[in-house]
């Protein structure tokens, strides 16, 4: 994400913008080098809670689906389809970041899914 707002330089009184790109916040002066950073992390990489993803009701017959759980789960097309055959559901658990992966390629896919807490990314 790369945000920007003016301000004044500290050093020439330049005109200046605030950025926030990668982990990286800070303050750039446009007309001389001045400038004052820090890390910076979203709140979803700082979000340290464990989370539960339960895929259910999948279609082991749709091959867009055994390939998104080929991927997710790292395991061969064979594995896939039997794991969205399941009748109790595939669990896989992770951190924010991972989390907001897997689910993207679930909602591609089509998957149905539940995500255990609450899940606000």
């Amino acid at each position: 994400m790369d945000t920007k707002a003016s301000h004044v330089c500290g050093s020439c009184g330049g005109p200046s913008e605030s950025r926030i790109q990668g982990s990286t916040k800070g303050v750039y002066c446009t007309q001389c080098d001045w400038a004052v950073v820090t890390t910076y992390f979203s709140e979803i990489q700082r979000d340290r809670t464990l989370y539960e993803v339960t895929i259910s009701r999948g279609d082991f017959r749709d091959k867009q689906q055994i390939r998104a759980v080929s991927e997710i789960f790292g395991v061969n097309f064979l594995a896939a389809r039997a794991l969205l055959g399941t009748s109790s559901g595939a669990v896989l658990n992770g951190r924010a970041t991972e989390i907001f992966d897997v689910r993207h390629a679930l909602v591609v896919a089509g998957i149905p899914h539940e995500i255990v807490p609450y899940f606000k990314y």
